[in-house]
């Protein structure tokens, strides 16, 4: 839903970005989001195979394992999918029954992780503690939670026009009419 507000004799519109574009680097290397799924490349994303040999894993269970065996010490959100005439997508640390209640349109699609030095590297911190990881892990929630609003067009702009300019009606301020 737009809106307008005339402040100051300025006309100021908050509208929907229909033409958003996503920023692919959007983690600048501070974490990884992997996924698996044959019909979709969500921003941001790469292929869960080429972060870790997946030939031996049947599940996600597996395939976090992997991780962890590949890269010691990192922190892993699991990712989910629902899609069903459109997608949304949403992250928890911990894979859990609200996320999305539908079992044939909605299932884990990917991970995001990072690793220890990323961490350091990201906190600018020469030790990780259990705090940093709380954070890290708290910073990839939200992440997914931007790439969603993305993807389901909750992305929004302002639009900015001087009283007076070219095409819009002369915008009458307060003391103006006083006088």
């Amino acid at each position: 839903m737009d809106d307008t507000e005339i402040r100051n004799g300025h006309l100021i519109e908050i509208i929907q970005d229909e033409d958003a574009e996503f920023y692919d680097d959007a983690f600048e290397g501070s974490m990884v989001f992997a996924i698996a799924h044959k019909r979709y490349t969500l921003p941001g994303s790469v292929s869960i195979e080429s972060v870790v040999d997946v030939s031996n894993c049947g599940n996600w269970r597996d395939i976090k394992a992997q991780i962890k065996r590949e890269y010691p010490g990192c922190e892993i959100v699991d990712v989910q999918m629902y899609d069903h005439g459109g997608i949304t997508i949403s992250a928890s640390p911990e894979p859990h029954e609200e996320w999305f209640r539908d079992r044939w349109d909605a299932w884990q699609v990917g991970i995001v992780f990072t690793t220890p030095e990323q961490m350091r590297k990201w906190r600018l911190m020469s030790r990780v503690t259990q705090k940093t990881r709380k954070e890290c892990r708290e910073a990839m929630v939200q992440m997914i939670a931007t790439i969603d609003q993305y993807l389901t067009g909750d992305v929004w702009g302002v639009r900015h026009h001087e009283a007076g300019a070219k095409g819009l009606p002369h915008i009458r301020l307060q003391s103006d009419l006083r006088r």
